[in-house]
């Protein structure tokens, strides 16, 4: 059995909160692995994150292949979880993404860096919606 890092506080604060509220919410480590997912987004998971577990960046990015709403491929730097990761700065957008039921959907998705402190990046909240 693979075992997990421990998690940082922020981190822990931010699952329980996401587990008490209905829209769907991921959260990344700082190290972009998926660490955890609420029911709410248990659909577009393809399943509850009891079954999947942590998964690393590969493993969960290419589920939903985000492009602008026209199509069109955004530059990596441009997503909202990139920008939230990488500039360490809340960031919002609106993407078309791979839906579960081999559609595409247009989805809102705002991306929150999570510190413990002002230099200790723990990962980001992601909330999103149609």
């Amino acid at each position: 059995m693979e075992r997990t890092a421990q998690k940082s506080l922020p981190l822990i604060l931010a699952r329980e909160f996401a587990s008490n509220v209905a829209i769907p919410i991921f959260l990344v480590d700082a190290e972009n692995t998926l660490v955890y997912y609420n029911d709410a987004a248990a659909v577009a998971f393809g399943g509850p994150f009891g079954h999947s577990g942590e998964l690393r960046h590969g493993e969960w990015a290419a589920r939903f292949n985000p492009t602008r709403p026209d199509g069109s491929a955004y530059d990596r730097s441009e997503l909202p979880l990139v920008v939230a990761l990488e500039e360490r700065r809340p960031s919002h957008g609106v993407n078309l993404v791979n839906d579960p039921r081999g559609g595409r959907t247009l989805i809102e998705f705002s991306a929150l860096p999570l510190f413990s402190s002002p230099d200790d990046f723990a990962g980001v909240l992601v909330a999103f919606w149609e």
